[in-house]
């Protein structure tokens, strides 16, 4: 499998992102800056992690781009009332101590992870209500 260079600069926008702490936000220009990214690919890429949910962006003198946690641990609290161990917990970690390649580790595993639940489940749901509503390709899209 080859890895886009839009894939690329996602996770590791997204990784630098939830480095930076809880809420803290990052210019689009630091962010770009650090990772060498080209700025208005880096803007793309971050209207499109926002629309997802994944990060958050303020305005203002201290606005910018933010990861947004809220988005992984709605799902987490489920897994944090049996008590056992999760991929928000080890993200959290992972950022508390600064461990980078665990941290890449647990972005690509998520990433993974909405991948596989986006063209297992929701392709199949898709594909099922335009069977339903007798609509093709064309007109779903």
């Amino acid at each position: 499998m080859r890895v886009t260079a839009k894939v690329d600069y996602a996770v590791r926008a997204l990784v630098e992102l939830a480095a930076a702490g809880s809420g803290t936000p990052v210019k689009a220009e630091r962010l770009a800056a650090s990772q060498t990214i080209p700025l208005r690919f880096l803007l793309n890429i971050l209207g499109e992690l926002k629309t997802a949910k994944l990060v958050e962006s303020r305005r203002g003198s201290e606005g910018g781009w933010a990861f947004a946690w809220r988005s992984l641990m709605a799902g987490e609290l489920l897994v944090a009332i049996a008590n056992k161990k999760s991929i928000g917990t080890e993200l959290s970690f992972a950022r508390q101590l600064s461990d980078a390649p665990r941290l890449y580790a647990v972005m690509i595993t998520i990433l993974v992870i909405g991948i596989l639940v986006s063209s297992a489940f929701f392709a199949t749901v898709e594909r099922a209500i335009c069977r339903r509503w007798d609509l093709n390709d064309a007109e779903a899209r």
